[in-house]
């Protein structure tokens, strides 16, 4: 997910409706979109407007592979202010997230884990062709420690 100011393209790669706890600890329907690389994301009314308007569908299945930018807002809630993800009005141009995810299974993963046990690696270098997600930076993190 972004930090804040900062905007991050991302593709949604699905989206359904999932029991989820509220505040209350009662179970609520929600649409919950599955972000490629990254921790699924609870669709508020705002975001499913812009999912509507970038696909030109109602239906949830239609917003699957859609590419969007997120982005982190400042919003009161529950009495105080907390970083909200938003979906960004403006739909990104398709080239900006064709990288793929980085995974234990990808061809360059061994490669890109040894780039960064070096001592002057640079992690953009890695970002610039891979998407990498919490597995990639673990592990490098776990292999450091050894």
């Amino acid at each position: 997910m972004p930090k804040p100011k900062e905007k991050k393209n991302v593709t949604i790669k699905s989206v359904s409706v999932k029991k989820v706890k509220d505040t209350n600890g009662e179970n609520q329907d929600c649409n919950v979109a599955v972000i490629v690389g990254h921790k699924p994301m609870i669709l508020n009314a705002t975001a499913c407007k812009q999912l509507r308007k970038f696909t030109g569908s109602s239906f949830l299945e239609d917003w699957n592979d859609t590419l969007v930018t997120l982005y982190v807002e400042k919003i009161k809630a529950f009495g105080e202010i907390v970083d909200a993800v938003r979906i960004s009005p403006v739909q990104p141009k398709a080239n900006s997230a064709e990288k793929v995810l980085l995974t234990p299974e990808h061809k360059a993963w061994e490669q890109a884990i040894t780039y960064m046990l070096q001592e002057n690696s640079d992690i953009k270098n890695i970002q610039a062709k891979y998407n990498i997600d919490d597995t990639f930076t673990d592990e490098v993190s776990r292999r450091r420690a050894e």
